[in-house]
Parts: C-alpha cells; sequence; structure tokens
C-alpha cells in the first residue's frame, strides 16, 4: 500500500504489471488516498469485500457483480496476439485433459474455458497451477498444458515449449479484441477516486514508451527494453471503444450460454448510467 491513511472509500486498487503500468503507475503518487498493489484476482475479492472503492478487476468479476459500475473507455485489452496470456503445451494438437492454470486473473481462465468450447475440443481439468511451475515441467506436473498471465508469461516466452495466445486464439474465432481487465466500483463510488483514475491514464498513456523502458530496466529477466515498448505501444492497449464493448458482450453470451448465471444482452454499465 501506498499514500496516506484513508478508509475503504478512497482506496484503490491496482495492478503493477507491466500492461497495466500506463493505467496505475501515476496512482503510486496519488496524494488523495491509498493504493492496494495486487493481483487482479486479490484486487476482485477486495472489491467485493468493499475493501477498497474502486480497482482495476477481471472483466468477469464486474459480470459477476450487478451493482458494478465500470469507468468508461478505460481498461486493458488486445486485438490478436496478447504475448501475456498464454497456453503452453507440449503437444498443443492433442486434447488436454487436465491444465494447471494461474489463477491470477479470473478472466483469462474463463476465456480458455470459452475457447475450448469454440474449437469443438474436450473440457479440460482445470487445476491451480504453483508458483514456481515453468513451461519445462508440465509433464512433471500431471497436466498437458500451462495457462500463464501477465508478467509471468512474458518471462516464459523464453521457453521452446510451443504457446497457444489465447488473444490470438479469441481474435481467429470472434474477429474481436478481448478485454482483459476495467476500473469498476460500485455504483456510489467517490468521485475523487473516479478522478484519480482518469488522471492517471491522462498521466500514463501518453509515457507509455518511457514507462515499459523503466519496467524492463528494473525487471530485465521478464522482458527487455525493446519488447517492453513494442508490447505496451503495439500489443496491448488501454481504451475502450465500440469493439471492445461488443467484445464484452459477446464474451458474457457465450459464458452465459456455458452456464455462467449471466442475463441475457448484459453489458457493463458505465458510472452514471441508469442500471
Amino acid at each position: 500500500m501506498r499514500g496516506s491513511p484513508a478508509g475503504p472509500r478512497l482506496r484503490i486498487g491496482a495492478i503493477a504489471w507491466l500492461n497495466a503500468l500506463p493505467l496505475t503507475a501515476a496512482l503510486a503518487r496519488w496524494p488523495g488516498g491509498e493504493v492496494l498493489w495486487a493481483p487482479p484476482s486479490e484486487l476482485a475479492r477486495a472489491l467485493s469485500a468493499r475493501e477498497v472503492g474502486l480497482a482495476l478487476v477481471p472483466q468477469v468479476e464486474i459480470a459477476s457483480e450487478p451493482g458494478f459500475r465500470v469507468v468508461p473507455g478505460l481498461g486493458i485489452a488486445c486485438r490478436g496476439a496478447a504475448e501475456s496470456i498464454l497456453l503452453f503445451a507440449p503437444r498443443p494438437e492433442a486434447p488436454f485433459a487436465r491444465i494447471r492454470v494461474d489463477a491470477a486473473s479470473r478472466s483469462s481462465v474463463e476465456l480458455l474455458r470459452v475457447l475450448l468450447r469454440l474449437d469443438g475440443r474436450p473440457e479440460a481439468e482445470l487445476l491451480p497451477a504453483p508458483p514456481d511451475l515453468a513451461p519445462d515441467s508440465i509433464a512433471g506436473s500431471g497436466a498437458d498444458a500451462l495457462l500463464l498471465i501477465g508478467d509471468r508469461a512474458l518471462a516464459a516466452r523464453a521457453s521452446d515449449v510451443p504457446r497457444i495466445d489465447l488473444g490470438e486464439w479469441w481474435f481467429e474465432r470472434t474477429g474481436l479484441p478481448f478485454v482483459f481487465a476495467l476500473w469498476a466500483g460500485p455504483a456510489e463510488a467517490d468521485p475523487a477516486l473516479l478522478a484519480a483514475v482518469e488522471d492517471a491514464a491522462r498521466d500514463g498513456l501518453p509515457r507509455k514508451a518511457e514507462i515499459a523502458r523503466a519496467f524492463a530496466r528494473e525487471h530485465p529477466r521478464v522482458i527487455g527494453e525493446a519488447d517492453a515498448v513494442r508490447y505496451l505501444t503495439r500489443t496491448i492497449h488501454h481504451e475502450i471503444g465500440s469493439e471492445e464493448e461488443e467484445s464484452l458482450r459477446a464474451f458474457a453470451e457465450l459464458r452465459r450460454e456455458m452456464g455462467a448465471p449471466l442475463p441475457a444482452g448484459w453489458r457493463p454499465i458505465p458510472f452514471g448510467d441508469p442500471p
């Protein structure tokens, strides 16, 4: 946590992964309250428990909480390859009976379920991945594949194990970008929180290359500077427009058809809009 003491109403949940930093890096200097830095799944838990008033959370968490609203226009998305949502599989064309998954983001795990169904593949048993499990050790883990996300996936790209990029897989099946995370909170979220994340985006989005180079210097085992700049400026984008909104609705409908308790026609509701 960083910042001055504050109650949950002035507490923001933020991600420190490279793909989120254009939206979150400036919050390290936010004077208005506290910032909880944590993986997406932990931020979703904290938001549901009202331990934070606003958080950058996986899109599936928003769909499961009808009271949540989203900050319009901002999120983490890709159009095609994501590079940081990777399914490592020694035999990628073979059926997957068991897959080890990094559960730090439920959106990526649910995306994997949907893609297996869209491809007509059998449903796989999804098992937690130990934090130190590497692609080269998949066979010894009792699984056929390993799903890694975020900085952990970026660092594992050096492996020789074949991999499937879930962003690219989704784009091939739907022609749509994929949205991984959005700023969300209860409808009564303090306006100061909304202003803080909008200010952070105005600070960070024009500085993507600078942010990428700084991250690479601090985390050389994750990614090199040139790759980090390309990743943040060409692979990942942070503007949520009409195509991204269509993708959110399409993904929710596919999940609903698979049994998720979602209403037909679900869409994320921006702050200020009626339910």
